[in-house]
Order: structure tokens, then sequence, then C-alpha cells
């Protein structure tokens, strides 16, 4: 076996026991989990490499996918993907308070959009 193929044979095996160890729950924990687990929500999301992951704002809980953008003269349309890891989100829309959107939704529903530090926000929920 080529050096290259041992040493990704190696990190497969090194991340597939580092999952396993982070799913693993004893039996007589398993009772205990929920309470424990109580208000990190954000232990679910992503997070940066190089911050100490003992504080909530080390990780990303919900990321933008691409924006999409039609102007013309009679007005602008967006659409925009969002994923959310956990917990309810506030995200900030394209617009201010001169330029406002209108008509938004979210999964084909009606949301309203909410002023949140002067800029127009939905709250999504996960997923």
């Amino acid at each position: 076996m080529s050096p290259i193929r041992a040493l990704i044979a190696l990190l497969f095996l090194i991340l597939s026991v580092a999952a396993v160890a982070e799913t693993y729950v004893p039996d007589d924990l398993k009772d205990w989990q929920q309470w424990v687990l109580k208000d990190k929500e954000y232990r679910q999301c992503p997070f940066y490499f190089d911050r100490s992951l003992d504080q909530p704002d080390a990780f990303v809980c919900s990321w933008p996918g691409e924006l999409g953008l039609m102007v013309n003269t009679s007005g602008a349309v967006f659409a925009q993907q969002w994923t959310v890891y956990a917990k309810e989100r506030w995200v900030a829309l394209p617009g201010n308070s001169d330029y406002w959107p209108d008509r938004v939704t979210v999964n084909d529903q009606a949301i309203e959009v909410i002023a949140r530090n002067e800029v127009p926000s939905i709250k999504l929920k996960p997923g």
C-alpha cells in the first residue's frame, strides 16, 4: 500500500472513531443527557477551528448560501438558502429602511420581516 493510501485510511479510521466517541452516552447517563445539554444547542453547530469551544460564539449556527439577486427598473427580487443547525436564529436580509423587503417567504410560506438593529431580519427554524 502506498504511503498516501495508508495515510488516507488512517485519517478515515481516526475520524470514524472520533464520531463514535462523540455520540456514545453510557446507559446510566442517558436520562441525564437532556438536562446536561439544556441551553447548549449551539454544540450541534459547526465551529471555528481557532477558537475555544467553551464559548458559544465559537460556533456558527446559521450559514448563508448563495444570494441570487435580480434588479430592474420596477424593483428587485432576491433568493437565498440558509442552513440553520440549532435553535431558531435571526437572519439579516438585503435591504434597509429605504428599501424594505416585502412579500418574503420561507419554504413557500409568508413570513414577517422585523427590524433588528435597523436591519430587516427574519427568524428561521433549524433546517
